[in-house]
């Protein structure tokens, strides 16, 4: 704490006994700053990730000083990070979902595919982090990545790995429904359309899987813990969107569903009519000229 009065203010003095009194503080060292500036280093009991370390804090800030006071120290600052995620954190999200729902109906033409695109997006994604949770906060071989368990996962880990794998997986969504899309407005069959489109895009889609796995792969031989915990998400995401999600489980829903894919309400054909993003057909090349 960082207080706007003198080392020997008998208000500051009374400050201090009171933070002493605070459950989870163990001492309270005063120590003079300047001429009106006072540093009190509370000693906490718990560790900075714990839930009483949290509370302490909380219950700090919940004291009346007569003068200025700032609270800060590891735990204070991991309190502020959770809050501000959790007030930015929906509209981060809800941007990135509206936005790729967005962009994938002006693509396929479909309300079908961009919601479903989105929902085997979070399959990935959850068990990658549940594997996460599973190593790096309840220690089960851990040791194998040269770590141990901590009883946490970094805040910043889900962040991380949901933000780029979401990215990820949907270039991967967009390679392959561009190949099936292309196939179903040319011949109109929709099994045939996904078998081509998975014949077509399932050698790119697991090349660009190895090279970016294997990028990713050299994190998790840092020595940081939470930069091997983004590695081992990133990997694990990856590897599972680009074989279960990608080559599995999308090419079979879509073969379920059939002519369903392709689903647009007759209110919304007139919207996509003019925001369809479609590929262009290069020009053909002009003949050259009859020499003499």
């Amino acid at each position: 704490m960082v207080a706007d009065t003198a080392e020997r203010d008998p208000a500051l003095l009374r400050f201090r006994d009171a933070i002493a009194a605070v459950p989870g503080v163990t001492g309270v060292e005063v120590e003079s700053a300047g001429p009106a500036l006072t540093v009190l280093n509370a000693k906490p009991s718990a560790p900075p990730e714990d839930v009483a370390a949290r509370d302490t804090v909380t219950a700090i800030r919940a004291l009346d000083a007569p003068f200025h006071v700032e609270v800060t120290g590891d735990a204070a600052r991991l309190v502020d990070y959770r809050a501000m995620l959790a007030e930015r954190l929906p509209w981060a999200i809800a941007l990135v979902t509206v936005g790729s729902l967005l962009l994938l109906f002006a693509f396929t033409g479909s309300v079908v595919l961009p919601v479903k695109a989105v929902l085997t997006n979070l399959l990935s994604i959850s068990a990658a982090l549940g594997v996460v949770v599973w190593v790096f906060q309840q220690g089960h071989l851990a040791s194998l990545l040269g770590t141990a368990g901590l009883g946490y996962v970094h805040l910043s880990v889900p962040i991380l790995v949901g933000a780029i794998a979401f990215g990820l997986s949907v270039d991967y969504e967009v390679f392959l429904l561009s190949r099936i899309r292309e196939h179903w407005l040319d011949h109109g069959d929709a099994r045939e359309a996904v078998a081509a489109g998975m014949q077509r895009t399932g050698g790119i889609i697991t090349a660009a899987a190895l090279v970016i796995g294997v990028v990713f792969a050299g994190f998790i031989a840092g020595g940081f813990a939470p930069i091997k915990a983004v590695g081992l998400g990133l990997v694990l995401a990856i590897a599972l969107d680009a074989t279960i999600v990608r080559m599995l489980l999308v090419p079979a829903t879509m073969t379920l569903l059939g002519r369903r894919n392709w689903w647009l309400p007759r209110p919304l054909r007139r919207i996509h009519a003019r925001l369809a993003l479609a590929e262009v057909a290069p020009a053909a090349a002009p003949e050259s000229a009859p020499t003499r």
